[in-house]
């Protein structure tokens, strides 16, 4: 059994299976001909007494609505091939935080002011800490 060697190219900053990107555009863009050639034989079998420009501008969403039914079927068929694994224990966030030129003194004052829905959003995303400051006021107490 011979096995297809699968190449991997970036296209708008991501990273997609060449023969897949292939297959869909190609599937693409034979759909929207056919919806929009379909589409024109319609309308001029069943609403010949529209102007011309305004048959083509009608033609042209059978084409496109056409494009995107292929594109959610490839969307479906051909499946995401990451995997993200989030690891928070390798990130340093008071590093982070200051990369992202955060002062923590000054997000613990304004985290004072926040409603407790916001508090309780924050624990459960396990980052309330971070900015409330309360572990260094622990560690300060010892």
């Amino acid at each position: 059994m011979h096995e297809c060697k699968k190449i991997y190219i970036s296209v708008w900053g991501d990273t997609v299976n060449l023969r897949e990107l292939l297959i869909g555009m190609f599937l693409g863009a034979i759909t929207g001909y056919v919806s929009f050639t379909g589409g024109l034989l319609f309308l001029q079998k069943f609403y010949s007494d529209l102007p011309k420009g305004l048959l083509m501008g009608y033609a042209l969403l059978f084409g496109i609505i056409g494009c995107l039914i292929v594109g959610g079927v490839a969307a479906k068929v051909f499946k995401a091939k990451r995997i993200f694994i989030e690891d928070s224990s390798c990130i340093d966030m008071t590093t982070a935080l200051r990369e992202l030129n955060l002062n923590p003194s000054r997000e613990a004052e304004y985290l004072k002011s926040v409603s407790q829905d916001v508090k309780e959003e924050m624990k459960e995303l396990q980052i309330y800490q971070l900015f409330s400051q309360e572990k260094d006021h622990k560690e300060q107490r010892k």
